[in-house]
């Protein structure tokens, strides 16, 4: 049930705002402002609310039909599954994504002019994040290979599709250490749910701008307000999550120091040389972020702490 609202609301209001917009200009022209405002305001209620139920039942009914039909996953074991909508060539494919303990596999449903499937081996996917649809909508999840492909999906939960995959990419790592990780990459430095360079910006939060240097770690807050803390001075590490989420930044880092700290939003500009620099710190928890990645609620995970 609170998936079906969370879907209707999202899709309800994706589409009753720029339908509200649109009906309120053109009765604005015709009938005056103050009737165009009022007439736009239940235009885009009534249509984002119709929208929204259309498209959390059409949910529903393929939640349904591709629990039925799913696929045969012998030897691999289902981690995750939920329906998503792969971008190709323009079009939001519409159908449904699996993660099993070796891959990626997206397969669309027959309401598609390009129906297909895509399978991606967890040992090809160098990077996953969190995206805005949009560069709006907080249920963007972005794959990007070694070979440099670039996928992107509509999902629920975005951040903790992230959170899953890269648990099943650790996991693999620690089953077959030869075949799981890319020759490239270190095992200590997984790409866990970082900000791109070459994805959309978030705001507010790329306005938020993380600097290092060799003492220390500075954030610029959008208000003007800095906050630093040097790295001899640090003293412990943690992602809090909040519930505030889709809409309003819902992971940060908070630095603790015995004279200062910082709370930084994930998808700072910045934030990703800041999790590359966190992460060669003796003892740094990976696991513990990505479980952050895979929380909605109000929660601390401590991921590293000097030793007393």
């Amino acid at each position: 049930m609170q998936s079906f609202a969370k879907t209707a609301l999202i899709t309800g209001v994706a589409f009753g705002i720029p339908m509200g917009l649109l009906a309120g200009v053109v009765f604005g022209i015709v009938r005056g402002l103050s009737n165009g405002v009022v007439f736009g305001l239940v235009t885009a209620a009534i249509s984002g609310l119709a929208f929204g139920l259309a498209m959390a039942g059409f949910i529903a009914i393929q939640r349904r039909r591709f629990a039925q039909a799913r696929p045969d996953f012998t030897g691999e074991q289902l981690l995750h599954d939920g329906p998503a909508n792969h971008f190709l060539n323009g079009e939001g494919v519409g159908g449904w994504l699996f993660l099993t303990k070796e891959r990626l596999l997206f397969r669309s449903h027959r309401f598609n002019f390009q129906r297909h499937e895509l399978s991606m081996p967890l040992e090809d996917i160098a990077e996953v994040q969190p995206v805005r649809t949009a560069k709006v909508f907080p249920n963007g999840l972005r794959c990007v290979t070694h070979s440099g492909r670039d996928d992107r999906f509509v999902v629920e939960a975005h951040r903790r599709w992230c959170g899953e995959i890269v648990r099943a990419q650790t996991e693999m790592a620690t089953r077959t250490p030869d075949r799981a990780l890319h020759p490239e990459r270190n095992p200590s430095q997984l790409q866990v749910c970082s900000t791109g360079s070459g994805q959309a910006r978030l705001e507010p939060e790329s306005l938020f701008i993380v600097r290092l240097s060799d003492s220390g770690v500075v954030c610029e807050r959008p208000d003007g307000k800095v906050e630093r803390v040097g790295w001899a001075d640090l003293q412990k590490v943690e992602v809090v999550t909040t519930s505030d989420g889709p809409f309003a930044p819902d992971v940060f880092w908070v630095l603790h120091g015995t004279e200062g700290g910082c709370a930084i939003p994930q998808g700072a500009t910045g934030d990703r040389q800041l999790l590359e620099r966190l992460q060669t710190l003796p003892g740094f928890d990976n696991g513990a972020v990505i479980e952050a990645m895979s929380c909605a609620s109000d929660r601390r995970f401590l991921c590293w702490q000097r030793a007393a």
